[in-house]
């Protein structure tokens, strides 16, 4: 049942991208129809994503062990939370050409959810506050992937808009908004995205005051995820102050996702997959 529905999810999320890549880059192709095809493949693959996370993930709890997830389950999991608030926004905003970065990330994370679980390196979540933080922490991760998709597809286009059309297989303007509404959605997405990573920071500094008596503990994961807090808010502060924009301000995005991915998967990874 399980290969079942992860292939069931992967070849959706494939559809949708082969449907997509035809929808941006041949006019004939950008319609409404191609439109609601990659949105409603997207979202049957995120449908059978999500049962096949869940089963996989409930087996491998032990009676009254609380909840815990290996390396390869989190990967999967944030990007099912990316994908689908990619779809809510891609509803209400003409955003689906983010899912040239997002949908080619949930293949990769569909696949690594089954090769990267070790069942000696799961996380097990029992503080409820922890519970809240991890949430929170998948949410942020969700916004700040999606903008850092955002900031791929600004360089494109302005690359694009410096050169002439020498290749057929180029991304065709006629599918992108406007640049300044496409910079304009990006750091809309940056400040929510901000705020979150905000919450869950101060929440796991109460979370360890509560647990362990001290509210910064001087580790790996705590050090880079304040640089990444302070990398988001040099580039925030930029952006209102001194108008960064454009080039400057996707490639500064970049970096400080970097970061971001860094500080979020790099501790897990080398306890799970190098010292183990």
């Amino acid at each position: 049942m399980l290969t079942l529905l992860s292939w069931a999810s992967l070849l959706c999320y494939v559809a949708a991208l082969i449907t997509l890549w035809q929808y941006t880059t041949r006019p004939e192709k950008h319609t409404a129809i191609m439109r609601s095809t990659v949105i409603i493949a997207t979202v049957v693959g995120v449908i059978f994503h999500a049962i096949e996370l869940y089963v996989r993930v409930i087996n491998t709890q032990d009676p009254g062990s609380g909840f815990s997830m290996s390396l390869g389950h989190s990967i999967s999991l944030v990007a099912l939370v990316v994908t689908t608030i990619f779809i809510l926004i891609s509803m209400m905003r003409a955003t689906v050409n983010l899912g040239l970065a997002i949908l080619p990330t949930a293949i990769l994370a569909l696949l690594a959810g089954r090769w990267l679980n070790p069942a000696h390196a799961a996380i097990s979540i029992a503080h409820p506050g922890f519970e809240w933080h991890i949430v929170l922490g998948i949410i942020t991760f969700a916004m700040l992937s999606l903008a850092f998709a955002q900031s791929l597809l600004i360089l494109v286009q302005e690359k694009q808009l410096k050169t002439h059309p020498q290749s057929q297989t180029r991304i065709s303007l006629i599918s992108m908004p406007a640049l300044q509404s496409m910079e304009t959605l990006l750091f809309q997405i940056l400040w929510l995205g901000f705020v979150v990573l905000s919450i869950t920071l101060a929440l796991g500094l109460l979370v360890n005051r509560s647990e362990y008596g001290i509210v910064l503990l001087f580790n790996h994961h705590i050090v880079l995820t304040l640089l990444t807090w302070l990398a988001y808010a040099i580039l925030l502060f930029g952006r209102h102050f001194f108008g960064w924009r454009g080039r400057q301000a996707s490639i500064y995005t970049i970096i400080c996702y970097s970061l971001f991915l860094i500080g979020y998967f790099g501790p897990r990874i080398v306890r799970e997959l190098i010292i183990n």
